[in-house]
């Protein structure tokens, strides 16, 4: 496993670090912690999970 940092992830997912904040706060995405203030995402799971996010849904026919 590769732990990364919300900073390093947004680049990574070129997304803002709100986004990502947003999404871990809101427990859509996990996090580990190492520490009181030490926060490392797992970039194999969220890169996963925001492929997950950008797949169209089926409409209506």
């Amino acid at each position: 496993m590769k732990y990364t940092t919300i900073s390093e992830a947004a680049k990574i997912l070129n997304m803002s670090t709100a986004t990502i904040r947003t999404r871990l706060k809101s427990g859509q995405w996990p996090y580990y912690r190492f520490g009181i203030h030490i926060l490392r995402l797992n970039i194999d799971e969220i890169k996963d999970l925001a492929r997950q996010e950008q797949l169209p849904t089926p409409g209506r026919r």
